[in-house]
């Protein structure tokens, strides 16, 4: 298990907790970091013997599928849609075979003494192998699970078998959901969302990392055979994606609340004169002129969207 830090080099473990990026193992049992302070960008890797770097045309690929991926964040407004392409796309780019997507609410009521307390909601959850039992819920910001700690302390984890969790961590694996599907659960990362203002609104985690992006893990045999540990540059593209998703997801929210704003004024049969004031029509211009598309409601509607 290590921390990695920027004043000291982390210990070795089975387990990688990160605050940006965490560095890739020489082998499943050992997991050096080459993030040593301030001396290096965060990004930056360490040359391994036996293994060769990215070559420059699967790097240049990878950055045109990560601003493709961000073009098409931005242009989904729906929240819901959204939701579910920032997770679809994460684990394409990462080559997850499953993942989950949990976002952070400020405002949730307790179920104990009904005060407002932070609280993560288990938004929703893909899966290319098998069906999972699921439904939406929200479950309490803390240490106690993974997504909770990576979502309080803004760090990624990393995990090559969710199975073997060295001891002391204050997080846990839930094997529930694996024994209710019959699935088996054993590379994983967790990703904060992070805003412009290193808010974090979500926690992307993706499951089992595959060497083959078509094969499906129909059983122990098949994991066995096909995953292996999240790549370093699995992890840092979907640590990117994560925070594009973030600012997308910041920017849907806003857009709906003004659509919210606007069927408001709808909803109370705003006067065409300060749909007037709205638009920035002036009145003086005759009155076929002043509201030329507010005749009707939905005119009202349409008009007000477009001056805003």
């Amino acid at each position: 298990m290590f921390v990695c830090s920027q004043d000291r080099l982390p210990t070795v473990g089975a387990l990688a907790i990160l605050p940006l990026c965490p560095e890739r193992p020489a082998c499943a049992a050992h997991r050096p970091s080459s993030l040593a302070g301030i001396k290096k960008s965060p990004l930056e890797r360490t040359p391994r013997a036996g293994r060769k770097a990215p070559s420059a045309t699967k790097a240049t690929r990878e950055l045109e599928e990560l601003n493709r991926v961000g073009i098409a964040l931005s242009e989904t407004r729906d929240v819901e849609q959204l939701l579910d392409l920032i997770l679809k796309k994460a684990r394409e780019i990462t080559a997850a075979d499953a993942g989950s997507l949990y976002l952070v609410e400020k405002g949730g009521v307790s179920a104990e003494n009904g005060l407002r307390v932070p609280q993560l909601r288990f938004k929703l959850t893909q899966n290319h192998s098998v069906q999972f039992p699921f439904s939406e819920h929200t479950l309490p910001l803390t240490e106690d699970s993974m997504a909770g700690y990576s979502a309080l302390h803004g760090q990624v984890i990393e995990l090559a078998d969710t199975y073997h969790i060295p001891q002391g961590r204050p997080f846990r694996f839930n094997a529930s959901l694996d024994q209710q599907a019959g699935y088996g659960t054993r590379s994983l990362v967790t990703l904060p969302m992070k805003n412009g203002k290193g808010e974090v609104l979500g926690v992307l985690q993706l499951i089992n990392c595959k060497r083959n992006a078509n094969a499906r893990l129909a059983d122990a045999r098949a994991v066995r055979r096909w995953v292996h540990p999240f790549p370093e540059q699995a992890v840092r593209l979907g640590l990117s994606l994560a925070s594009q998703a973030a600012v997308a997801y910041e920017n849907s929210r806003l857009y709906r609340d003004i659509e919210n704003l606007f069927d408001g004024f709808v909803g109370a049969a705003v006067s065409p004169a300060a749909l007037t004031g709205i638009c920035g029509f002036s009145g003086n211009r005759g009155r076929n002129s002043a509201m030329p598309l507010c005749s009707t409601i939905s005119a009202k509607w349409e008009c007000a969207k477009k001056c805003w």
